[in-house]
């Protein structure tokens, strides 16, 4: 076994510690521009969810991306790309899933916004990463080169949105509730949050994160 072998191996386990400096939860929640829990969106178009309408979610606070912990032990190949699978909502009793809260604009070309509170919550989440670690110097350098969210199908199953349509016919609501909680419209949002996870900046956030924990040991 060399030294990646062992260092993912010691790194998966104070992980998932909660008396560990290393547990992933308090160090995701340690992150800084960006922080990731909570992590705020100030404005996120989302295009395709009504075919007549606008839509666009403001001030969007996404919450539960620290309670996740490693599952099983990361595979290491070419002494230098890992691969590991964690599972969302299992490291800490609560929260016991990823939930999304925010303001949904719906514009119509007419200029009329109906203006909802939104929320999101997603159960039974889990993700999958690739890292390549190389030596710079007398470090590890890791690089994360994929962090991909899934959501079990069917997603009515998994995910749930409520709405709650602010100073206009309350008939709305319903009528908003049942068209969001369609799989295909849950398959944007899922899309939101894959697409978040996947962007540059979080990738490198958290390349920073397995940096200073590796060389941590």
């Amino acid at each position: 076994m060399g030294f990646l072998d062992f260092a993912v191996s010691y790194l998966a386990k104070q992980f998932n510690r909660p008396d560990s400096s290393l547990f992933l939860p308090k160090l995701i929640r340690s992150q800084r521009n960006p922080a990731y829990d909570p992590w705020v969106i100030e404005e996120q178009q989302l295009p395709y969810l009504f075919s007549h309408l606008k839509a666009v979610l403001k001030q969007a606070t996404i919450t539960g991306i620290s309670n996740v912990s490693v599952i099983g032990s990361p595979s290491v190949q070419n002494d230098s790309i890992v691969t590991a699978q964690a599972q969302f909502s299992k490291a800490l009793p609560a929260p016991d899933s990823i939930t999304i809260k925010g303001t949904l604009m719906l514009m119509q070309d007419t200029g009329e916004t109906l203006t909802c509170d939104f929320t999101a919550s997603a159960k039974g989440a889990s993700a999958e990463t690739k890292v390549t670690f190389v030596e710079n110097g007398k470090r590890l350098q890791a690089t994360v080169d994929e962090l991909k969210l899934t959501i079990p199908k069917p997603y009515v199953q998994a995910l749930h949105v409520d709405v709650r349509v602010l100073g206009s016919d309350p008939s709305w609501n319903a009528l908003l509730q049942n068209k969001l909680n369609e799989e295909k419209h849950l398959d944007i949002i899922v899309g939101l949050l894959c697409g978040k996870l996947a962007e540059k900046q979080t990738l490198q956030s958290f390349s920073d994160l397995l940096t200073n924990a590796i060389n941590s040991i």
